[in-house]
């Protein structure tokens, strides 16, 4: 696909993260790594997701409207398929599945729905926010601990979310789900030997993956601008 011309975006990446090429990823299951109890911390609200795109299908910011119709109702098909306890909440006019723009605010005020591209004006220019709200959508478990965005700025995002220490089991439990759902949806995801899993930003090669986590430090907190003052000599936020 043309715009998975990955020699343009090689240095786009390089550039970035600060490598000339992608470092090998390990595949195999986190298990009980990565328990935040191991350093005393108490179970943490953490969220962690994946941006995977289909192969058959343009990256958003080339797709049509038919390409997006036909790419969401092939996602709820599949979700089907599988047996996964939930509702899927489209934001596709006419649906049967549609909903309000009540329900819709009130599902990105609870972090679940992302907000709307058409606001976005770097989402518009790269086509990303085309044909707006059209094939956009999410599918949410009853215990809202798994999420599944469709159509946004790559074809899926999907997320687990839990309050809990073991982030390794977090992370196995998310990445059993993608692999259940790129079997049934048929088709693989977009993935290259070098770069890995390739997403509309290309910053977001590789794993296309973000984990999140909230942990309390009353201590520093206690102190806000010299909290600031230290997450800007890291680099964060």
């Amino acid at each position: 696909h043309r715009l998975l011309d990955l020699p343009s975006r090689c240095r786009v990446v390089e550039l970035k993260h600060g490598v000339a090429q992608a470092k090998a990823f390990d595949p195999s299951p986190a298990r009980e790594r990565f328990d935040v109890a191991d350093f005393g911390v108490p179970p943490v609200s953490a969220r962690i997701r994946v941006g995977r795109n289909l192969e058959g299908y343009p990256l958003p910011a080339l797709m049509t409207e038919a390409d997006r119709l036909a790419l969401e109702e092939g996602v709820v098909s599949a979700i089907s398929s599988l047996g996964w306890d939930g509702t899927y909440q489209s934001l596709t006019q006419a649906r049967p599945d549609t909903i309000s723009r009540d329900e819709q605010t009130k599902l990105i005020d609870e972090h679940l729905l992302f907000k709307p591209l058409d606001f976005d004006p770097y989402l518009q220019a790269a086509g990303v926010a085309g044909d707006w709200p059209s094939g956009r959508g999410c599918w949410i478990s009853p215990d809202r601990e798994t999420v599944i965005w469709v159509n946004e700025e790559d074809h899926l995002r999907i997320m687990v979310l839990r309050h809990t220490s073991r982030l390794g089991v977090l992370l196995d439990d998310l990445m059993s789900r993608v692999a259940a759902l790129e079997g049934a949806l048929g088709r693989s995801f977009y993935h290259d030997d070098q770069f890995g899993y390739l997403t509309s930003c290309p910053t977001n090669f590789g794993t296309a993956m973000r984990a999140s986590l909230h942990i309390p430090l009353p201590h520093l907190m206690a102190t806000p601008d010299r909290l600031k003052a230290a997450a800007g000599d890291l680099g964060l936020d």
